[in-house]
């Protein structure tokens, strides 16, 4: 009997936009994942040749579910059929619902190596190998058995597209990080303007000329904002054949928080509504920006056969928030090591993210309750809710100009923000329970004792039980306050605590 799988949720074989495989064989995937996994599985670009490795990603579709996608790591290769003359696509598959984007793209790639030297028995064998991992905690290094070695890796702490990657035995994950130079290195001066559509929840179209690049640049717009974790809907790869196409085709899509990457140029016509593109490719690039979009069609004409990808960042988004045009000028013409180029751009939007998040760290803290909210016998305090225009008007009084306000007035009404926020609620919640919780030393009993009459003793151990009754409902562990109890009860005096027995 196979034991609980934390990382991987299936594995499988796309041949020709067919599941040939599918281990473990009773994974109940409805008819419109398993298409959206086929075709997903099966690029249709001619800028693809040999092997790729991406990500994209399948819809569950059930409401319970805390996570909403399947991550699905794509191993894909390309070769000549014998019958039809034309090329077919062979794809492994590993399904799972943790976004370590490092981790399984350098899993998936040794697996299909092995895979396509041997057969299906080597998936049955590493999903086998992988209910023996330990559950990953976030912030944990975990050692997980690999084939003829081990895997040493740091559980990320946000949504895994940032990893801090250990020690290794045989593994180097360096090439599978996501590289925000590669990604973006033709549209650097436009990387700021990216940052905000993306830190604001905003839908953006990504297309690129193949599935690698593209589920690669898609995952890059989200580390952009990193430490703060996008909350949304991400489809790496996605393609005329999935099943929400025509959702992503509706015109009330500014409404939604996505972020949606192809290969196929066509959809820069069917989703034309959409009021941010990204194409990338190797060519000069084009910032197309304001209401007035003349240049569009000129870019991608609809109506003649599209034989390269420009590269394109076309918005009706207008910068709001302060940004270093000399740094994205010194950057674009750097001869600096790729390396340095990269933690360079890698901090300086860790530094902005963490800039505009200051204001509302400094709020938030105004909503923790003061020492004067924590009292003996009465309820644990709550963090006060947050108010939207104390804010602002906080940060009008701070001298922030109006545009930035603006922008802090959108961002506290998207998904990012309301996670953050949740996230944060949740661990002061803890850290305000154990501060009351901590009130409750032996050490105060003679004090809240010292000079009271009978009658006030016994209402004061009454308190304490309802107290010990309320901290039960709340499912906090009790054993430090019927320690508490228990010594305040022998600190009574002998013919106080007769008189309790007899009431």
């Amino acid at each position: 009997q196979m034991g609980t799988n934390h990382w991987i949720h299936s594995l499988c074989v796309v041949d020709s936009q067919r599941i040939n495989y599918l281990y473990p064989e009773d994974i109940p995937y409805t008819d419109k994942q398993k298409l959206s996994l086929a075709c997903s599985a099966t690029p249709y670009t001619s800028y693809i040749s040999g092997d790729s490795n991406y990500v994209f990603t399948i819809k569950k579709f059930h409401p319970t579910d805390e996570k909403s996608v399947y991550y699905c790591y794509t191993h894909s290769r390309k070769r000549s059929s014998q019958n039809s003359g034309g090329p077919i696509h062979v794809s492994i598959v590993l399904v799972s619902e943790l976004s370590y984007t490092d981790l399984f793209r350098k899993i998936i790639d040794k697996i299909s190596r092995e895979y396509f030297e041997n057969d299906e028995q080597i998936l049955e064998a590493v999903y086998h190998i992988s209910t023996s991992w330990e559950p990953p905690i976030a912030g944990k290094l975990v050692h997980l058995p690999f084939f003829d070695g081990s895997i040493h890796y740091r559980i990320p702490r946000t949504n895994g597209i940032i990893s801090d990657i250990e020690a290794l035995d045989q593994f180097e994950f360096e090439h599978f990080k996501i590289s925000l130079l590669d990604c973006f290195k033709h549209v650097l001066p436009h990387l700021h303007i990216l940052w905000e559509l993306v830190l604001l929840s905003q839908p953006i179209l990504v297309i690129s000329p193949n599935p690698a690049q593209c589920s690669e640049v898609c995952l890059g717009l989200l580390s952009l904002i990193s430490p703060l974790e996008y909350i949304g809907d991400v489809r790496p790869y996605f393609t005329y054949r999935d099943p929400d196409f025509s959702i992503f085709g509706t015109k009330d899509i500014s409404r939604t928080s996505v972020i949606l990457g192809t290969t196929n140029p066509l959809f820069f016509k069917d989703y034309n509504h959409w009021k941010n593109i990204l194409v990338i490719g190797p060519a000069p690039t084009k910032l197309v920006i304001g209401r007035n979009i003349v240049k569009r069609r000129s870019v991608l004409s609809p109506r003649k056969p599209v034989k390269k990808y420009e590269n394109l960042v076309k918005t009706e988004h207008i910068p709001m928030f302060p940004s270093d045009k000399q740094y994205f000028k010194k950057l674009t013409n750097s001869k600096s090591n790729p390396d340095v180029i990269e933690t360079s751009i890698r901090d300086h939007f860790y530094q902005l993210t963490d800039l505009f998040m200051e204001p509302l760290s400094a709020f938030f803290q105004c909503l923790i309750p003061v020492d004067t909210d924590y009292r003996l016998f009465g309820r644990t305090p709550r963090i006060h809710p947050f108010n939207e225009e104390n804010f602002l008007r906080q940060l009008f009084i701070d001298g922030s100009e109006v545009q930035q306000i603006e922008m802090y007035r959108k961002f506290i009404r998207t998904p990012n923000f309301v996670h953050w926020f949740q996230m944060k609620k949740l661990a002061e919640t803890e850290v305000i329970r154990k501060r009351h919780y901590s009130l409750y030393s032996i050490d105060i009993i003679p004090d809240i004792l010292h000079g009271k009459t009978d009658k006030e003793m016994i209402d004061i151990y009454k308190k304490m039980t309802s107290q010990r009754d309320y901290f039960r409902k709340k499912d906090t562990d009790i054993e430090q306050i019927n320690d508490f109890i228990m010594n305040l009860f022998d600190s009574i005096p002998m013919k106080v605590r007769s008189k309790m027995r007899t009431m």
